[in-house]
C-alpha cells in the first residue's frame, strides 16, 4: 500500500491541475469563437483551419506548453462541423485529445440568430516513464516496477467526454453569407460525461449537476459607420472542476475594415493580455502575451504567456465581403 501511496498521490495531483486547463486553454476566443464553443462551428459560413500554440508561464522549465489544431466550416445552410486535435505538455504529464463538433443553425427572426452545438471528444493523459526511474539510479527506490498504478498512467488513462453549447445572435449578418452577428451570448457546458462519472465514483452528499460548470461569452460589435474603425467589448466568464472561477474583460479594437486588431484584456486569475492581429487577403495571424500579476513572476523572470494563432479560410470570395 505504501509503495502505492506516492504515484497515486503524484498522480491525482498532476492530473486534476492539467486537466482544470483542458477548457479554455487558449486566450484567443476573443477572435475565434470556435475555441471555447462548438456552437460557434461554421458560423462566419466559410471554411476555415487554425493552428494555436500557446507556452504558458515562460521562463518556468516544464511550465504547460499547448498545440492546436482545429478545422471548422459550415456544411450547408443548416450545420456546421469542426474537427480538431490538442496536444499538451505539462511537468511530467502530456495529454492528447481529439475532438468533433457539431452545430446546427436556426433563424428565428431576421434579427436574431440561434445555433446549438454539442462536441465529442476523446483524450489520454499520460505520465512519463522518468517519474517511476528517476530516482533508482540514486537508490531511491519509490515505486515497485510492477505497481499496477503507474503502469496505467503511463501506458496511458483515456477518457472520452461531451460538451453541450448554444451561441445566439442579434442584429444583421456581419458579412454576406455569415450568421455571425454584431451582439452575441454564448455558453458551453463542458465535461459532461467525465462530471457525471465523478460523482458516481466519489461518494458526496452535495453531488453537483454537470451543468454546474459552464464557459459563457458574451459581447457587441460597434461599428463606425463614418469610419473603418470598430470597438468590441466582452466578458468571458469560466466555472469549470478543480479550479478556481476566471472572469475575463475584454476589449479590441479593429482598424480599416478590421485588417488589423488589437486587443487588451484583464483577468481575474492575475493576468493581463495584450493582442495583435492582422488579416491579408484570406489569412490570419495572432499573437497576444499575457503578463502574470501572480505571486510566480517572483520566481522566475520573463514568467508571461504567449499565445499565437494562425488561420487560413478557404472561400476568399466569401471572406470579409461585406453585405
Amino acid at each position: 500500500m505504501k509503495n502505492l501511496f506516492l504515484p497515486l498521490l503524484l498522480l491525482l495531483i498532476c492530473s486534476g491541475s492539467l486537466l482544470a486547463q483542458d477548457e479554455a486553454n487558449f486566450s484567443h476566443y476573443t477572435v475565434n469563437p470556435v475555441l471555447v464553443n462548438p456552437a460557434a462551428s461554421g458560423l462566419r459560413g466559410f471554411h476555415q483551419l487554425q493552428v494555436n500554440g500557446r507556452y504558458q508561464w515562460a521562463g518556468i522549465s516544464d511550465s504547460p506548453k499547448s498545440l492546436n489544431a482545429l478545422y471548422n466550416g459550415p456544411l450547408g445552410d443548416k450545420f456546421g462541423l469542426g474537427v480538431g486535435v490538442l496536444s499538451e505538455n505539462a511537468g511530467l504529464l502530456s495529454r492528447t485529445k481529439a475532438m468533433v463538433n457539431y452545430s446546427f443553425f436556426f433563424d428565428i427572426k431576421e434579427d436574431f440568430f440561434l445555433s446549438a452545438g454539442f462536441s465529442t471528444e476523446f483524450q489520454q493523459l499520460r505520465l512519463r516513464s522518468s517519474a517511476i526511474f528517476a530516482d533508482i539510479t540514486n537508490g531511491n527506490k519509490y515505486y515497485d516496477l510492477n505497481d499496477p498504478i503507474a503502469e496505467n498512467a503511463v501506458a496511458g488513462i483515456g477518457r472520452f467526454d461531451v460538451a453541450l453549447s448554444v451561441m445566439a445572435g442579434f442584429g444583421n449578418p456581419v458579412t454576406q453569407g455569415s450568421h455571425e452577428r454584431p451582439t452575441y451570448l454564448g455558453v458551453t457546458f463542458s465535461n459532461i460525461v467525465g462530471n457525471r462519472l465523478d460523482n458516481i465514483a466519489i461518494v458526496d452528499v452535495n453531488k453537483s449537476s454537470p451543468f454546474d460548470y459552464y464557459m459563457l461569452l458574451a459581447g457587441h460589435k460597434i461599428k463606425s459607420s463614418s469610419s473603418n474603425v470598430s470597438i468590441e467589448p466582452s466578458v468571458f466568464l469560466r466555472r469549470i472542476k478543480n479550479a478556481p472561477f476566471q472572469a475575463d474583460l475584454n476589449l479590441n479594437v479593429g482598424l480599416l475594415n478590421d485588417q488589423f486588431i488589437t486587443g487588451i484584456s484583464y483577468r481575474s486569475l492575475g493576468a493581463v493580455g495584450l493582442l495583435l492581429g492582422a488579416k491579408a487577403a484570406n489569412i490570419q495571424f495572432f499573437y497576444s502575451f499575457d503578463l502574470s500579476l501572480q505571486e510566480i513572476s517572483n520566481y522566475a523572470s520573463g514568467t508571461g504567456t504567449h499565445e499565437v494563432t494562425f488561420a487560413i479560410a478557404f472561400d476568399p470570395q466569401k471572406y470579409g465581403s461585406k453585405k
